[in-house]
Formats: structure tokens, C-alpha cells, sequence
């Protein structure tokens, strides 16, 4: 559920693939770590406020390269 017309995330966002992403559909057999066959991954970006986080954002992307969660 997304209010529209929702504002941008504003003044330091940090978006970092290590630590933020998660990857959406559950176990699966002979498959581990970065190499999900049937999953989405999803990357979150969040406004910095004081010690911990704002507003974030959520967005699934094709891979975790710089690439993809740039812009």
C-alpha cells in the first residue's frame, strides 16, 4: 500500500545492498546465499535521521549491482 503522490526521500538516504536488501520467497533446496533461483530481491532505501533511519522505501530490483540500486 503506497500513499501517492508520496514525497522523495530528502537529505542523507543510504541505500546499501549488504546490509538493506532482502530477498522475497522462502527456502529453497541447493540454492545459498546470493544465488536465489526463484526469489526477488528487494532494496530498501532509507532518510538518516540522527542515529537511526527516517522514511524508507522499498523496490525490487533485478541484482545488487551499483547499477541497479543507483538513481
Amino acid at each position: 500500500m503506497a500513499r501517492l503522490g508520496r514525497e522523495r526521500l530528502q537529505g542523507a538516504v543510504e541505500v546499501d545492498e549488504a546490509y538493506d536488501e532482502a530477498y522475497v520467497g522462502g527456502a529453497e533446496k541447493g540454492v545459498c546465499g546470493r544465488e536465489p533461483a526463484e526469489k526477488c530481491l528487494v532494496a530498501v532505501a532509507a532518510e538518516l535521521e540522527g542515529h537511526g533511519a527516517g522514511r524508507i522505501r522499498l523496490r525490487h530490483v533485478p541484482d545488487a549491482s551499483g547499477a541497479s540500486l543507483a538513481g
